[in-house]
């Protein structure tokens, strides 16, 4: 569906690249400061859920500290309130979005709405105005510093019925920000590319034949999705050369990175740390760092109780500020993730801060079908496939032995037990299924108050192998 302007995304990435290469720090700190309040001021008029938390606040002379952060779970409970525009309701938002059918449909014609998995035990909706979402899709292309630019890209005008094939392989069941981007964007793409939109659920022998038939010029992926691929390439099962490697959704650690230069040696590598919060927080330069648009984002990095932690030592947890959604206006909001910002400047000459991002690095799982071969899913199915099983507040699957499966979950009060394990059953062994799996994987269930976080990270990790890789 092509509902958004390619001038308007043109114009917004001009105007961004231009402040980022004209300003000093200095300066990007002014302008993120007028941002932010410009959107308080939206925030408290228009929002009855900001005007009451900010009740007593000096809003012409805060601190960003002086604002009471927010969480998902407050937003949610008070969503009518929290939102700016009175022709939007949580239930008809949930009601347009559990609706397969109008997944990349604008809601009310002028809105378009995501969801996230629910893993931290709330599912959460968030909206995006056209305006804003256009914005985003220029936030989400712009790169910082020195770009090098493909050949092909250069010559593309000269050949006019020469198009990229492009592979997206992400969540598409569901309203998920990653999907929406693909689905709600200009008409343009389909004069510039070919894209093979291909799902995370799909098993990765099938992934790796398809791409060895369409030899794409370049996917946007999962680095979980990519490090299995690059083994593949790296054992001879994948035989493709992409130029450009776009991922997110989950951490690109250090390891990955390297097997993945190893086997696509000659491709440019883009990193973009998102949530559907706010889908392009921090963006990769050219000298492999991401940088926050701190421009149009504010990145806390905080501890677990909420102060900031000095340049270079990691936080707990972070918090967002988004800048420019007025819909829905987050501000100072509580994301579970925790980042390091990096001192010093950057070869690229970027005048936007660094970070190191510190994920829920989840595991792949390996199991073996019966005739004793080797079988790999990877973490996503997991979390997309328990979505759809009712009552569970959290859980964790953790693989004790490589075809046995323990399921740590906490029900939603008035769920029966025996109906969500039933669930869980059902849709687990439907994905094994697929994978050539049949009913070789066993699964126990245990129902805890309070799932444990990794001894390293202090973050929970929804899939867990207890194995040696």
């Amino acid at each position: 569906m092509g509902a958004i302007s390619i001038f308007q995304i043109v114009k917004h990435i001009h105007a961004l690249h231009r402040v980022r290469v004209k300003s000093t720090p200095e300066q990007i700190r002014a302008i993120q400061r007028e941002n932010l309040e410009r959107l308080i001021r939206h925030a408290v008029e228009r929002a009855p859920f900001y005007r009451k938390l900010y009740d007593g606040i000096d809003l012409d002379r805060f601190g960003l500290e002086d604002l009471p952060p927010v969480t998902k779970r407050m937003l949610m409970e008070n969503f009518n309130d929290a939102v700016t525009v009175d022709d939007l309701k949580i239930d008809e938002v949930a009601a347009f979005i559990d609706d397969p059918g109008k997944i990349g449909q604008l809601l009310k014609d002028r809105y378009i709405p995501a969801h996230t998995s629910g893993t931290t035990g709330i599912r959460g909706y968030f909206i995006n105005n056209i305006q804003e979402w256009t914005f985003s899709q220029a936030l989400a292309v712009v790169r910082e510093g020195k770009v090098k630019v493909p050949p092909s890209v250069v010559i593309l005008p000269l050949r006019p019925f020469w198009k990229f094939h492009f592979a997206v392989i992400t969540a598409t069941g569901g309203h998920f920000a990653s999907y929406l981007l693909q689905k709600v964007t200009s008409s343009l793409r389909e004069r510039l590319a070919r894209i093979w939109e291909l799902s995370i659920l799909t098993p990765v022998d099938e992934l790796i034949d398809v791409l060895n038939r369409i030899k794409p010029y370049g996917f946007l992926i999962y680095p979980s999705v990519l490090d299995e691929l690059a083994q593949a390439q790296l054992e001879g099962r994948l035989r493709i050369k992409p130029t450009v490697i776009a991922m997110s959704g989950e951490p690109f650690t250090d390891q990955a990175r390297r097997r993945t230069e190893r086997a696509f040696p000659k491709a440019i590598l883009i990193e973009t740390y998102g949530t559907t919060e706010c889908v392009a927080m921090a963006k990769e330069c050219s000298e492999g760092f991401l940088h926050v648009n701190s421009d149009q984002v504010i990145l806390e990095s905080v501890d677990e109780h909420g102060r900031a932690v000095p340049e270079g030592a990691e936080g707990d947890k972070v918090f967002l500020t988004n800048l420019y959604n007025y819909t829905q206006p987050l501000i100072r909001y509580e994301i579970t993730d925790s980042v390091t910002y990096l001192p010093g400047t950057c070869a690229c000459e970027s005048s936007l801060p660094r970070v190191r991002v510190h994920g829920r690095t989840n595991d792949a799982l390996r199991f073996a079908d019966r005739a004793g071969r080797p079988v790999s899913i990877l973490p996503i199915p997991f979390l997309l496939e328990m979505i759809r099983v009712e009552g569970v507040k959290q859980y964790q699957i953790v693989q004790r032995a490589r075809n046995a499966l323990i399921v740590r979950y906490t029900p939603e009060p008035g769920f029966d037990r025996g109906r969500i394990e039933a669930g869980v059953r059902e849709v687990y062994g439907g994905m094994f299924a697929r994978n050539g799996l049949g009913d070789a994987v066993s699964m126990d269930f245990e129902v805890v108050s309070e799932l444990p976080r990794d001894p390293r990270s202090g973050k929970v990790k929804q899939v867990v192998t207890e194995l040696d890789a």
